[in-house]
């Protein structure tokens, strides 16, 4: 079983250390790169992250919402997000969108404002993730949470 420290270690050699949040030769954070990771095309990576999120979530809680924001803290490490909404607070089946880093939203100087904003979700050729599974209730009163990474389709770009 891999620890969180291990998985930290993979993602950075699959992203590259600049991609991964590391210092760049100023001493300050990398900005945007290009080499950025699209977790579904990394299946082996996907299966540790599932995996890890897989034992975060193996027991019981009593609160939902709090264990979503420990996952999220958790996952914000390794550069992937999610947004919580009313969904982690109910019994049922859950979506939540993902970002690397973030994503980007605004504008760029080959940006053509006419059609909206510039807005992707920082993976690798814009290819939508999700944080999908289940809310249930379970034997103990408590709440089990089975949730795992997946790709919901082709690029948005």
């Amino acid at each position: 079983m891999k620890s969180f420290k291990e998985l930290k270690t993979d993602m950075n050699e699959a992203m590259g250390t600049a991609a991964a949040g590391g210092n760049d030769q100023y001493g300050g954070t990398a900005p945007h790169v290009d080499s950025r990771l699209t977790v579904a095309g990394n299946t082996e990576l996907q299966q540790r992250i599932n995996g890890f999120i897989k034992r975060q979530l193996a027991r019981e809680f009593y609160n939902p919402e709090m264990c979503f924001n420990m996952l999220r803290a958790k996952l914000n490490v390794v550069g992937l997000d999610f947004i919580t909404n009313e969904s982690v607070k109910s019994v049922g089946s859950i979506e939540l969108p993902m970002t690397r880093h973030g994503g980007a939203f605004g504008t760029t100087p080959d940006h053509d404002l006419k059609t909206g904003f510039y807005n992707e979700n920082g993976f690798d050729g814009n290819i939508p993730h999700v944080l999908k599974g289940t809310v249930a209730i379970g034997p103990n009163g408590g709440y089990v949470i089975d949730v795992k990474i997946e790709t919901t389709g082709e690029s948005e770009s």
